[in-house]
């Protein structure tokens, strides 16, 4: 298997959805392995996941691309718009490869991302009420997602917070793993970045400490990946987050 050749299938696909939305949204971004792994952790099972931000009023346009075409209930479109949900998404085969692409509300998508406000989103297939993830020292926590059904799937909640603590995970995680930014309008992600990266070692600081032990408590340990398959993650992705890490503490200490 070639590594390079699975990547550039799926690059192939991703940038051909872009294409169809680039009008339309507000930033288009890869996540899982094909944002912190291409050309290294992508395989012939991996699938491909599609973070498209999106303004409210472009969602009726969206919905008629021919990734999206007859593919969204009329009453999702409607709870979007009336911002009951701010996300969902769409899974389909192209060429025998799993496409996800997931449909973010732009600013509740940012609030999120700043660790500013919750989200509320619909899936098909009936997830786990209860979802447990990891904080800043990789310590477990359990939240419940309060699902409920909704006619042909079910609504559910990812809470800002996991029993207090930050937690780590899509889609404000993407800012650390991946910078495979597809498309953005006006440096929508880029801007939005530089943001994330500030106010996520703030909340850091704010949980253990102005002088912490990044060695102990860090981004890298709410992640998946890290924790349970770190074999997966590049070296150098690994080595970015911890300079990173250690350049943002420097700025906000120096602010202090």
């Amino acid at each position: 298997m070639d590594t390079k050749v699975e990547t550039e299938k799926r690059l192939k696909i991703a940038k051909e959805i872009t294409a169809q939305v680039k009008d339309i949204a507000r930033g288009v971004m890869l996540g899982g392995s094909m944002g912190y792994g291409q050309n290294y952790a992508v395989t012939d099972k991996s699938d491909i996941d599609l973070l498209i931000a999106i303004d409210i009023e472009n969602l009726d346009q969206l919905v008629t691309t021919p990734f999206f075409k007859n593919q969204v209930p009329e009453d999702i479109v409607e709870l979007f718009k009336r911002k009951e949900i701010n996300f969902f998404w769409v899974t389909k085969i192209i060429n025998s490869i799993e496409v996800n692409v997931f449909i973010y509300e732009s600013e509740t998508y940012t609030n999120f991302c700043l660790i500013k406000g919750d989200l509320k989103g619909y899936i098909v297939k009936k997830p786990e009420s209860l979802y447990e993830t990891a904080d800043f020292e990789g310590i477990k926590h359990v939240f419940d997602r309060k699902v409920q059904p909704h006619k042909k799937g079910f609504l559910y909640e990812r809470p800002c917070f996991a029993e207090g603590k930050y937690w780590g995970d899509v889609p404000r995680e993407d800012f650390f793993y991946s910078n495979k930014i597809l498309y953005e309008k006006e440096l929508f992600f880029t801007k939005l970045e530089k943001e994330v990266w500030r106010v996520t070692i703030k909340q850091l600081l704010k949980e253990y400490g102005n002088n912490p032990n990044l060695n102990k408590v860090n981004i890298l340990n709410t992640h998946w990946v890290y924790r349970n398959a770190r074999h997966k993650l590049p070296l150098e992705v690994i080595e970015k987050i911890k300079r990173r890490t250690e350049e943002e503490f420097k700025k906000l200490k120096l602010q202090q």
